[in-house]
Order: C-alpha cells, then sequence, then structure tokens
C-alpha cells in the first residue's frame, strides 16, 4: 500500500486472513459450519466475523513501513514464478524494485522477516513523470514462448510524458524494451496487457483519461493454435508496422466519461 501525502509505502502481510478464511471454510465439522453460516449478521460476533471478533486469528499485519523519495504513484507486486517483487513509481519518474523476501507468495520458509523486505537499487529506472499505471506483462514476441517468468517485465504508464513503457529486468539491471507514444492518446493514465493463452495477440489496451476513450495496440503477431490464417509456424501474422515502430493501431472505444482504470481476462 502507499500513501502519495506521507511518501510512505506499508508492506502488509494477508496470510492471517486468507488461513483464517481458508480454514472457516474448509476445516472443522459440517455442524459447525452451518452454525456459522446460520449466525449471519452485522455484528461482531456474527458471520463473517469482523477484526473485532477475531483479531488475532484474521487481521493482515504491517511487516514494514519504508519512507520514499518522493511521492508514490502506483504499486504493484509479482503474483508467481521465480523472482517475485514489489514494484513502486514516484511521481517524477522513478521506479523502484523491492524484494519481498519469504513472504512471497508460494515462499516454503517459515522465517519471515521485516528484513528481508529492501530495495534492489540497480533495478532503479527512469520511465517518465507521473507514473499512474503497473501492469503485469503477459506475453512478449521478443522471448521464446516458454514465457516462464512473469515478473521478468512490468508495463508502466508514464501520464506526464504520455507514454507507454515496457520494462525488462535483467540480472541486475533494467531496460527499457518498447515505447508505445501515439498522438491519438490524449491522456493515457493505465495500461492492461491482453492475456494469451493458446492463442497468442499481443495487445495492450490503454485508458485514455481526457479522451473519453479505451485504444487497442498490438506489439507482436497473432498466431492462432489451431492454425487457420495466423498459424504459429513460422511467426503468425505479423505487426503491420506505426512510423517504423512495430506496433499497430487496433482502434478505440469512446466512453461517456472519463475512465482511470483498465482490467481484462480471458476466461471461457
Amino acid at each position: 500500500m502507499i500513501s502519495k501525502t506521507e511518501k510512505k509505502a506499508a508492506f502488509v502481510d494477508l496470510k492471517p486472513l486468507f488461513s483464517y478464511v481458508n480454514n472457516v471454510y474448509f476445516g472443522g465439522d459440517i455442524g459447525t459450519f452451518n452454525a456459522r453460516m446460520a449466525s449471519l449478521g452485522p455484528a461482531d460476533g456474527q458471520w463473517p466475523y469482523t477484526f473485532a471478533a477475531a483479531q488475532s486469528q484474521q487481521a493482515p499485519t504491517v511487516v514494514k513501513m519504508i519512507s520514499l523519495p518522493e511521492k508514490p504513484t502506483a504499486v504493484k507486486t509479482t503474483v508467481w514464478g521465480p523472482n517475485q517483487r514489489a514494484w513502486i513509481a514516484t511521481q517524477e519518474g522513478m521506479l523502484r524494485v523491492y524484494s519481498l523476501g519469504n513472504y512471497a507468495p508460494g515462499r516454503t520458509a517459515t522465517a519471515t522477516t521485516p528484513s528481508s523486505i529492501a530495495e534492489l537499487p540497480q533495478f532503479a529506472i527512469n520511465v517518465g513523470r507521473n507514473p499512474t499505471s503497473l501492469a503485469w506483462s503477459k506475453g512478449e514476441p521478443d522471448i521464446p514462448t516458454e514465457y516462464a517468468d512473469p515478473n521478468m517485465q512490468v508495463i508502466v504508464t508514464s501520464r506526464g510524458d504520455r507514454k507507454i513503457s515496457w520494462v525488462r529486468f535483467g540480472a541486475n539491471s533494467s531496460s527499457i524494451a518498447r515505447t508505445l507514444q501515439d498522438p491519438r492518446i490524449q491522456d493515457p493514465i493505465a495500461a492492461e496487457d491482453a492475456d494469451n493463452f493458446a492463442n497468442w495477440g499481443y495487445v495492450v489496451t490503454v485508458a485514455d483519461h481526457d479522451g473519453r476513450a479505451v485504444h487497442n495496440f498490438r506489439y507482436g503477431p497473432v498466431s492462432f493454435i489451431d492454425g487457420g490464417p495466423c498459424p504459429k509456424a513460422p511467426s503468425g501474422c505479423p505487426v503491420v508496422p506505426t512510423n517504423g515502430v512495430k506496433i499497430e493501431y487496433g482502434g478505440k472505444m469512446d466512453l461517456p466519461g472519463k475512465p482511470f482504470h483498465v482490467s481484462g481476462a480471458n476466461v471461457p
């Protein structure tokens, strides 16, 4: 969590809450479960119990608070795979990277210490003024399809410089792998990468706040697992470059209001 006013970030351990809810729904006997479900209500001791009624069992804990040199404007954590980290962007344009230690999801070690959460200064990189959105990179045409580490890239929206950057993390450094700047985007405030599963499309969607629209851009080849017009071999249907850049405009959807966030999922 970040506080722009206080220039601080808090690392919150949600394991107590998740463990408590998991135990309530999937542990114990059916009689206890049914009795609990029958006690639905707004009081602290009625289901679902508030933190006041079950503080010690379920309340998340703040494990570390850090101060930042500038106002934080966006935050994201990785969710699985190797190299799990936290990314914090600050208003002047820096993206900072933090280790999560044994607090990272899936870690089996029991020793969790706040000191294991620490900045990795070798990965700090300038991504443009007022970065307002960090998004998971869900596929990369410049890397083989064995995209085993989803934490090797993050997509950053710089509202101040009106650009979208793909930040790639190496062994001990960061670099800008790709930059999207298009005059049709008036006020980029957030971006979301499309899911790539059997079929690959490499589409990023940009929320245009003052432009009252969302835009789509394709930055890699389309390939269908079942073949057809865009087979996987050798490279599917390639991108038609715009001004020499391998990014193709896919159109926009106008909106009645000003979007400030965008999210998507590939579901059956």
